[in-house]
């Protein structure tokens, strides 16, 4: 199996390129296949702390992931990994349509949203690896 190393980012070109390629297939391999999902690229206000999220509609089948723009702080593309994020935005849509909280994992509180936060972050990790036959 070829190793597929992370992907740099470092321009919101190279963000929206990276995104707009992977985020169907992602999509697609995590059975969202009829969802509609927008993606919107934002400064650290609209965030609030944060460097992706999503916000999903779940009677009318759409979602919208947002991104920090890399230019809002450099090196947030460096120390997390876009694919990995990608797939934990996703995964965040797949919880819920099963009634499961959200939760603020950097908070550090330990609750059944965080919890759950803990198991996308290992699963989106995993799938990637996987993917990139990193897998160990």
């Amino acid at each position: 199996m070829k190793v597929i190393e992370r992907p740099t980012i470092k321009s919101e070109a190279q963000l929206r390129a990276f995104v707009k390629k992977w985020l169907p297939w992602w999509r697609d391999r995590l059975g969202l296949r009829d969802w509609h999902i927008d993606v919107e690229v934002c400064g650290p206000a609209d965030l609030e702390d944060a460097y992706a999220d999503c916000t999903p509609q779940f009677p009318k089948r759409s979602a919208r992931v947002r991104f920090l723009a890399p230019s809002a702080r450099e090196e947030v593309w460096e120390k997390y990994d876009i694919e990995e994020t990608i797939v934990h935005e996703l995964l965040h849509i797949t919880f819920g349509t099963a009634g499961v909280g959200l939760g603020d994992y950097e908070s550090g509180k330990m609750s059944p949203g965080v919890l759950v936060e803990q198991q996308i972050n290992a699963l989106a990790q995993a799938f990637v690896a996987l993917k990139r036959g990193t897998w160990r």
